[in-house]
């Protein structure tokens, strides 16, 4: 009698710790799901003369907020990969240049239709050096929202992140980080916020 009740006490244990494991896994990928970004898109350059090219290590070219927490300025800007996988996208520009050619480039985002979308007067956007993590000018003051930046010079519908010149070969890295302001309340469904990346460049 007392070996069966021993059996039972030691399944029930077993069943506890299993019932615990999945609770715990439960309870992380609920977490994780509160605040993560996807990527997608294709690369877009456009150039008359020289060259320029448009990499990125991500699987795309676009960033998106989905059912993410509202966040303050100062946890925004220290986002990274030890948060979440996908808390920022890392690209470069390079140009190779022929002659004395001078090139001028403009990194812009297109906002992508999604369902529920937040406000983009919401939607903070944080572009830093991507080696120094240092904020690029425009962006060293105050954090802007997508709706505070300046209409693409290239696309009707973009965003200006950035608009620089290549005297001569070279390469320039960027991390671009995006959340949703704490100001910002949320609502009692999923909402969604998207954008793709893309440069477009021309000679002077």
């Amino acid at each position: 009698m007392e070996k069966k009740e021993k059996s039972n006490n030691k399944i029930k244990l077993i069943f506890s710790y299993i019932f615990t494991f999945f609770l715990f896994i439960l309870v992380i990928g609920s977490t994780y799901a509160l605040f993560s970004y996807t990527k997608e898109g294709k690369i877009e350059n456009t150039i008359s003369t020289g060259s320029i090219t448009f990499s990125y290590t991500e699987s795309s070219n676009g960033i998106s907020l989905q059912n993410a927490m509202p966040t303050s300025d100062e946890v925004g800007k220290k986002l990274d990969i030890t948060q979440s996988n996908n808390s920022y996208f890392d690209f470069n520009v390079s140009s190779s240049i022929v002659g004395t050619n001078k090139i001028n480039y403009e990194i812009y985002a297109v906002k992508q239709v999604v369902e529920n979308e937040i406000d983009e007067k919401y939607v903070k956007i944080y572009l830093t050096d991507g080696l120094t993590d240092k904020p690029i000018s425009g962006y060293d003051v105050d954090v802007p929202t997508y709706y505070s930046l300046k209409d693409s010079l290239t696309e009707k519908n973009g965003k200006t992140l950035y608009y620089g010149t290549f005297n001569n070969s070279g390469i320039q890295y960027f991390r671009l980080r995006m959340w949703i302001s704490d100001k910002y309340n949320i609502k009692n469904v999923s909402e969604n916020f998207k954008i793709k990346i893309n440069v477009y460049a021309n000679d002077d």
